[in-house]
This record gives C-alpha cells, structure tokens and sequence, in this order.
C-alpha cells in the first residue's frame, strides 16, 4: 500500500476501529444490564412465591389452625399430641386438624409442576423429610449469623435453578408445638426453588435482538462515518498534495527568476558605476527599479510558500536586542530623511537586552511592519516602542511589546482583520497606485506567524486619517552569563534588495583577497567574476566541484564562494571537505554560500557545516562586495575590465531571440556579444551531451540527475540571453528529469536541441560571427 493511501486509510480505520469498540461496548453493558434484569426478575418471583406461603402459614396460625374432613390426601397429623389430631362431628364425619406446618407441607406436596417448589426444612426437623440438604444446611447456618435471607443460582440434576431460603422464627402459636423453642428463635426455614431455563431463555433472545440491533448500527455506522471520513480525509490529502505541487512550484518559479535576476541587477549596477551619460544612469536607474520591484514580488512569493506550508526554519541563539533594533531602524532612515519623516526609537529601561531566540526572523517582522508604516505615512512620524509586556511570562523568559506607531491614513475597521491575510492589501493601497507602495500583501501575514511563533500574537488598533498602532508581543528566553553574544549583530540568513533599503557600502580596496567561486551557469559567473573584479578581489572561477575543489587545494584561497548547486556535488560537499582540513586550506576559511532557493532546513544545515555568510540570488554587486568586505579584512585589485566594441543589433525573431529585450536587460551590446561568446563556445559541447542522452534511451533513467543538471544549466544561460524558445524547451526537459516516469525524452530532447540549433544561429547572424 502507496504511503498516500496509508495517511488517507488511516484516520477512517481509527474512527471505523473507535465506532466498532463503542459499540461492542455498549452492547456488552446491555447484555449485563439483561443478566441482572434476569436475576433480578427470579429474585422477586421467588421472593413472592415465600410471602405467600408465609402469609397463609400465618392466616393458619392466627386462626388456631383448620379442620378439615378427613381423606386418604390428608391422614391426622402424626405430629400434633394424639388429643388434637382428630375431632368427631355431628353426623360422624371425622375431621382432622391442620396446623401452619402440616398445611405448608400439604401444599407443597400438591404442586406438580416442575419449573417451580417449594418446602419447609430445619437441621432438627421433627419430621425427618424436612431435613435441610446441603444448600439449605449453609442457608440455615447463614441464619443463626444474623442474616435473614439467602438467593442463589446452583445447578442439580434437573439443571441450572434460582433457589431462595429465609428463616421461620418462631411464635407463640408455634410454641404448642416445638416446645424446646421460645418465640424469636430460628425454626427452619422455608426453600423455595424456581427453573432458570425458561428466564434464561428469554433473556437470550432480547439479547439476540439486541444484538442484531446494535449489528446495523453498526454497519451503517461504519459505512456512513468511516465512509464520510474517508471522502473528507482524501479530499484533505488531494487538497494538501495539490498545496505541495503549488509550492514547488513557488519554489522552481522564485529560483528561476531569481537567477536570471542575478545577472539584470548586477549588471545594471556595473553600468551604473561605469556610465557618466546622464540618459543613460536615468534609464538604469529606472530599470533597477523595476528589477527591485520585481524581487520584491519574488521574495513575497518565497516567503509565502514557506509560510503556507508552516516551514520557516527558525533559530535560537543568543542575541543583542538593542543592536538588532538598532539595525531596523538604520535600514530605513534614508527612506524616511528623503520624505521629511520622523523615525525614532523608544526603548523602556525595564527591557532587558541580552537575550536568546530567533534574532532574524524578529527584525523581519519588525522590518515588515516598520516598512509599511514608511510607505504609508505621507508625513508625521514613526515611532518602535519597546516594552514589556503586561502578561505575566514564566520564570526565566521576558515577554516584550513592541509598538510600531504611525501618523499615516489610517485603516478603516472593516478592514483591519482582513489585511493580515496572505495577499490582502487595504483599499488604500489598491486605489492609490503609488509605485512605492507596491507589494504582494504578505508582510503581515508573516508578522504575524513570526509573533506567534514566539508565543505572542500581532493586534491592530487604528483610526483613519489619525494613524495605525501595530503590537507585536513575543516571548523570549532571558540570556545567561554563559550564553554568548556575537560580537557584531550580522543576519546570518538570506539577503536581497529592497526599495527601503540603504545602498551597499562598497568594499575596500588595494589590498590583498584571493577568492576561489564555483558557479556553472556562465551568465553568472561572468557577473560575479566582474562584480568581484571590480571590487578589488582577484576571482579564480570554477564550473564544477571538481574544480573548485582543484583551485582551493593550489590556490589556499583568502575566502570560497560556493554555488549550492554544481553539476557534480553540492556546496555543502565541498564546504565540508574544507572544514575538515582535507584540501590543506585552514578550516576556518571563511565560506559564503550562494542559491537561488533556500529549501526547510537549508539555514540548520549551513549552520551545522559552519558557513559563514549565505546569500539568496539575485545579489547586487555591491551587496556581495559588502558581505565578501565582512569576511575578509582586506582586499585586492588585481583585474580590470576590457570593454567590447559595439555593434548595431540584428532583428531576429522574438520567440528564438529577442535582441531588444537581452539589451535592454544586459545593459549593451559589449556584454550581450561577451555573454553570447561565451555561450558559443560551449554550444558544441551541449549540443554533443544531448544527443549523447538521446543515443542512451535504454540508460536515460539512470541519466536523469545529470541530464536534469544539463537542461537546469542551459535554461539559465538561454533566459540570461532572451532565447525563449531554448528557455521554454530546456525547462521542459529539466521538469522531465525531475519526474521521469512516463515522460518522451526522445520528443523532449529533440525539440531542445532544434531549439539549440536556432538559438546558436541566430547569436551568430546577430554578432556577425
């Protein structure tokens, strides 16, 4: 049985298993309920068939005793003094004298029935018939003890019966007669027997009714909850596997946008640092606009599917919380001094500063809500207050507030609940169409499963045209004396962009930084040789861990920049290997860590194999010289740009190549030619290893990791470049490899390497090579 199957079985077995247990249970109660009513029902008939034959011996007795007429049935009583046996009437009929004994015992005699008897029995009977048997002796014994009565269920020869005894004390009428006893004292008893087979039988058919009963409730039972059970379970788990397909699909979707970013951002900034053409630093300044949006949408979307599917990994480790405050409100004071906003900072005395939980993810969600404040305030302030908090937190844990107050717009009450859902925005900022004011509608959602995370919650309190007060509570953990702090406040997480944010510092030159960067993707590598180049740090390039791995063991290189996917290992694997001192470099040779996705558990994982920085794709030059300064304390300059003679572009057709579109993204034609060069160049060698896959369909599935690994490389290069027909095949390729079963690799590859072969022609035709 699949896993699937199990996880939707599952719950509706338990809850049919549950039904069925409840039931048998229930059942096993009313059959024990009818058991007592059984005995209970032979209880009361023999305890009535005793009363009336008390009640007639006493009638008997309070009456003296009856005459009754003589006959073959009823001799004189040979126990009575010879002078009260007999009496003789007028007309000579002779009469005999019953007393209460002798009329018990004739009436027991006259039943002739055999379900039930009845008589009287003594341990000294006068009458030796009457003498107690074996139940009966116990019952009498029972009755010299204080007790009065006794009921039993015993078996004998003529099978399983109800018997009922109780004492007969004696009377003063019985004294005449049993003249060793005085009134009180315990003559015998009366022992009434009833057959329980009849009740038994009884009992066992409302028990079979019963039984069928409960039978069909059950089976409906079972149908009709487990039924319902199983519907809603599987439609759960087809809702929860469709949520999964979608947030892969986030994920691919952010990592191949992503990567072509990498390269439009890196280098619109190269040209923004090169150019002094006024026309030309407007235009790419609007670009980098437009790219900064457009990671703004990324990154929402990423965060997004991490926080759908409840998997942003989080840390706990100690941390300034001054100082991560501090770096919240340095990010966005630019913004605010370039709109004649007030932003400040209030922190109570009473609040502690050393403390142990997730650092980052706290100065994202204050960042969140302190970036939203800023675009939504025209003028006025905004203020963070930090407090503690008013409910009481456990011993050794702080529970803080933190206000984010605004003097903006406001936001009206209907909507104040419904702007912390995932991709909800309030009506101001649908209608206002500030480009500023862009988003996805994510941040507060994020805020505010951050809060909660921390055991504390994000709360609204409003009034349009007056401002907004966010509170955000959370929970942390006190720091010891033994917890150290780090010695700078650094996000060990992902970095990107953000229109708020400040411009990267650039890194410092003229002194010595030999780095080793292992990246495949050609377009990358480029950028990032550049980018590294010109901020004075000599950049040794590999494509492949093997590479990497050469260039670190001859080169013992200042820093590594390693990309988490290679063709032939991961960066983790090699990381690894320099922390264990097997390439002969220092193992704490400082490592910086580039993706394009950051997967659940990725953040555990680096920390676990001491990487130092990681970085999400696309970075800005500036940006990576700034984490690459951080690392290192020097830096060197040891390359300088060529630059590449223009050409005029060639028209070509825009689903093979779109030269506008590679130009406007690539910032001209010198580095258009040098990437396309360099595409070219590896063109034979793609075009070989394709046709290569398309010779082995009998090995292909063992091939797939690689082939996967070889259409992932070749969908880069070709978005990089605008070739949207090899973009859209390769991508189909890799989503093939990547689930191989039942897929046309034969079709698959060949329509990729047609699509090559255009794509390399038209390159060509527009270089003029």
């Amino acid at each position: 049985m699949s896993t699937f199957s199990w996880r939707v079985l599952r719950l509706p077995l338990l809850i049919t298993l549950l039904w069925g247990l409840l039931l048998f249970t229930l059942f096993r109660w009313t059959a024990q309920r009818e058991d007592e009513y059984t005995t209970g029902l032979a209880r009361i008939q023999t305890a009535t068939l005793f009363s009336s034959i008390v009640d007639t011996r006493d009638w008997n007795a309070n009456n003296g005793g009856v005459w009754v007429r003589e006959h073959p049935g009823c001799p004189a009583n040979p126990w009575l003094p010879e002078e009260e046996r007999t009496l003789r009437a007028e007309g000579g009929t002779t009469l005999v004298k019953v007393n209460p004994a002798y009329m018990t015992r004739q009436i027991a005699e006259s039943f002739t029935s055999t379900l039930a008897s009845f008589r009287i029995s003594s341990l000294s009977p006068k009458r030796p018939e009457n003498r107690a048997d074996q139940w009966e002796t116990g019952a009498l014994l029972s009755f010299e003890k204080d007790r009065h009565e006794l009921f039993d269920l015993v078996s004998d020869k003529e099978g399983m019966r109800y018997r009922y005894m109780a004492a007969l004390p004696a009377k003063e009428s019985c004294i005449q007669c049993h003249q060793d006893k005085k009134v009180g004292d315990v003559l015998g008893g009366i022992s009434v027997s009833i057959s329980a087979e009849p009740l038994f039988a009884a009992a066992t058919e409302r028990k079979r009714t019963t039984g069928l009963a409960f039978g069909i409730i059950g089976i409906i039972g079972m149908v009709g909850i487990g039924g319902a059970t199983f519907q809603i379970n599987r439609k759960k788990e087809l809702a929860e596997a469709a949520n999964r397909t979608k947030s892969a699909f986030l994920a691919n979707m952010t990592h191949d946008m992503r990567t072509p970013l990498t390269g439009i951002l890196g280098m619109t900034e190269l040209l923004e640092r090169e150019t002094q053409d006024s026309r030309h630093r407007y235009l790419l300044a609007n670009l980098r606009k437009a790219t900064d949006s457009l990671l703004t949408v990324v990154d929402g979307i990423m965060r997004y599917s991490l926080l759908e599917a409840d998997r942003q990994p989080t840390c706990c480790a100690p941390f300034s919380l001054r100082a991560e405050l501090g770096a919240c409100i340095a990010v966005l004071r630019p913004a605010c001094a370039s709109r004649d906003i007030r932003l400040s900072l209030v922190t109570d005395d009473t609040v502690p500063d050393r403390l142990v939980g997730d650092g980052f993810r706290l100065r994202q969600a204050l960042g969140n809500l302190l970036g939203n404040a800023v675009k939504f305030t025209e003028k006025g302030s905004v203020t963070l207050r930090v407090t503690r908090a008013e409910s009481q937190a456990p011993e050794g844990r702080c529970a803080l507030s933190f206000q984010v107050i605004d003097t903006g717009r406001g936001i009206p009450t209907d909507e104040q609940e419904r702007i912390f859902e995932s991709f909800e925005q309030g009506s101001g900022v649908r209608d206002s169409g500030d480009q500023h004011e862009t988003g996805v509608g994510l941040g507060l959602a994020i805020a505010r499963n951050i809060a909660r995370r921390f055991g504390g919650d994000l709360t609204l309190s409003s009034t349009p045209g007056m401002g907004s007060v966010f509170t955000f509570t959370a929970l942390f953990r006190l720091a010891a004396d033994s917890d150290g702090l780090p010695e700078t406040p650094a996000s060990p997480c992902p970095a990107s962009p953000s229109p708020l944010a400040q411009p990267d510092r650039p890194a410092e030159t003229g002194t010595s930084g030999r780095l080793v960067v292992a990246e495949d993707t050609a377009v990358t590598a480029l950028f990032l040789s550049e980018a590294l180049t010109q901020a004075g740090y000599a950049a040794h390039m590999a494509s492949s861990g093997e590479d990497a791995l050469y260039l670190i063991r001859k080169l013992q290189p200042d820093a590594v920049l390693l990309d988490m996917r290679l063709p032939d290992m991961t960066g983790l694997d090699i990381a690894g290997q320099i922390r264990s001192g097997e390439l002969g470099v220092a193992p704490e040779t400082p490592i910086l860590v580039l993706t394009a996705t950051l997967d659940p558990g990725d953040e555990q994982a680096f920390r676990r194999m001491g990487i130092n920085r990681w970085l999400l794709k696309p970075v800005q030059a500036g940006k990576l010289a700034s984490v690459v300064a951080d690392l290192l304390p020097f830096t060197r300059k040891e390359q300088e740009e060529t630059p590449m003679p223009a050409s005029e572009p060639a028209e070509q057709p825009a689903d093979v190549f779109d030269p506008a579109a590679a130009l406007d993204a690539l910032g001209g034609e010198a580095l258009l030619k040098r990437l396309a060069g360099i595409f070219l160049g590896e063109e034979p060698n793609i075009r070989a290893n394709l046709q290569r896959f398309a010779l082995s369909p009998e090995t292909l599935p063992e091939l797939c990791p690689e082939l996967r690994r070889q259409a992932h490389s070749l969908k880069n290069g070709a978005g990089m470049l605008h070739l949207e027909s090899l973009r859209k095949a390769s991508s189909d390729l890799e989503q093939a490899a990547a689930s191989p079963a039942g897929q046309d690799f034969a079709a698959l590859l060949r329509t990729t390497i047609e699509a090559l072969e255009r794509a390399s022609a038209a390159l060509r035709k527009h270089c003029g090579a």
